[in-house]
């Protein structure tokens, strides 16, 4: 078996605490590379709480993982650089970033669902602050509050807490229709050999997930791709051999 850009078998957490406490670590990382001369980490944290826009910024960085792990503004939005002039004063660029953003048009529901993504996603979450997606609607308010209450800064930084309630994972199941759970897996373990591949800049998939999967996987090998984002195969050599070699040896 071969898992790209991994998650969790017993599934994903939903408050995302590993991407966005990675996010600030992986924005100095591209910064370093290009000497760009200030820290994003720290930006990035003073310009969610001016701005009171963490949730906007936290989707522009994620997606700017998975396209442009660089954070220039190949074929992206300059995500560097607009995080430095947000901090310096100037939100203007940033926020028609992040407006465009919301605002494309997206993947045409035939070659994509976003429905079918939310409902299966949900149906998926095994640790939701509620439970799973049986619960009434009415109790999960109150369970993502309790939920970010216990969250301590550090576990989110340079993020705040209330970004973990805000993102998609928990605004589109916490009112998602109570429906019945997707089966859950019948072993406890992955026995066949498996090669995980994760990006090391990944935030969609964070590389602590496939760490935590290769941690629970007795014939697993795991393979972290300095530089890259979300999903490897056919977008870096060094993974592509990797995957060569594991099926072919």
């Amino acid at each position: 078996m071969v898992l790209d850009s991994v998650v969790p078998q017993d599934s994903a957490d939903p408050l995302y605490t590993a991407s966005l406490r990675r996010a600030g670590r992986v924005l100095r990382q591209a910064c370093q590379e290009q000497t760009c001369g200030f820290d994003p980490a720290a930006a990035l944290a003073e310009v969610v709480r001016r701005y009171d826009n963490g949730v906007g910024v936290f989707d522009l960085v994620v997606i700017g993982s998975i396209v442009d792990p660089t954070f220039t503004g190949t074929g992206y939005f300059p995500v560097l650089n607009l995080l430095r002039t947000a901090a310096a004063g100037d939100a203007g660029p940033l926020d028609q970033a992040i407006a465009a953003l919301q605002g494309g048009a997206g993947t045409p529901p035939a070659d994509f669902s976003a429905g079918l993504h939310v409902a299966t996603l949900c149906a998926d979450l095994v640790h939701a602050p509620w439970g799973d997606s049986r619960s009434p609607l009415w109790t999960r308010d109150a369970a993502v509050t309790r939920a970010v209450d216990r969250l301590s800064p550090g576990q989110v930084w340079p993020f705040e807490p209330k970004t973990a309630a805000g993102q998609g994972i928990i605004q589109g199941c916490r009112h998602w229709p109570p429906s019945r759970p997707n089966p859950r897996p019948p072993h406890a373990r992955l026995t066949m050999p498996v090669l995980l591949l994760n990006g090391d800049r990944d935030l969609s998939t964070p590389v602590e997930w496939a760490q935590e999967q290769a941690a629970r996987t007795p014939r697993g090998t795991l393979v972290v791709l300095p530089g890259m984002g979300h999903s490897i195969q056919g977008r870096n050599p060094e993974g592509d051999r990797a995957v060569a070699t594991f099926l072919l040896e």
